[in-house]
């Protein structure tokens, strides 16, 4: 009985975890031990979305990371209601562009530098760390 219990419990989680993934899709899980194989290069090519894990991928591992994630990000000034619509409404019905932060785009080679920039409408290169409206508005230009 008590190994069907615990059957149970995993499978739980195992389904919370797909349910996770699906609801995150852009969201890489990276061995730490594969993380660390990577070069330099290749760390900034898979960029800032990820989350690393030592031996299996749990449920809080991934709640504690959004949620990091979420402090981590949060805007330097408060964005306006309408600015914060404005960009929700964007990220939206953009979902194939792909977004650098500036921190990430600064250690980029210059000749990924001049790949981003030659791609206005598939790469959206932030002036900061967060997207705000100004960023929105200097799109495809």
């Amino acid at each position: 009985m008590t190994f069907m219990s615990c059957m149970h419990v995993f499978c739980q989680e195992d389904a919370a975890i797909q349910q996770w993934q699906s609801s995150h899709p852009t969201t890489l899980l990276i061995s730490a031990a594969r993380y660390a194989s990577f070069s330099d290069e290749e760390k900034v090519l898979i960029g800032t979305d990820y989350i690393l894990y030592e031996n299996n991928v749990t449920l809080e591992l991934l709640e504690q990371s959004e949620q990091a994630k979420s402090i981590g990000t949060a805007p330097e000034k408060p964005a306006k209601d309408e600015d914060l619509q404005v960009i929700k409404d964007w990220i939206g019905t953009h979902q194939g562009v792909k977004i650098i932060r500036q921190s990430a785009y600064v250690v980029l080679s210059s000749e990924r530098q001049q790949y981003c920039l030659e791609r206005p409408l598939e790469i959206l290169v932030l002036e900061g760390e967060s997207i705000t409206r100004k960023d929105i508005e200097r799109y495809g230009n």
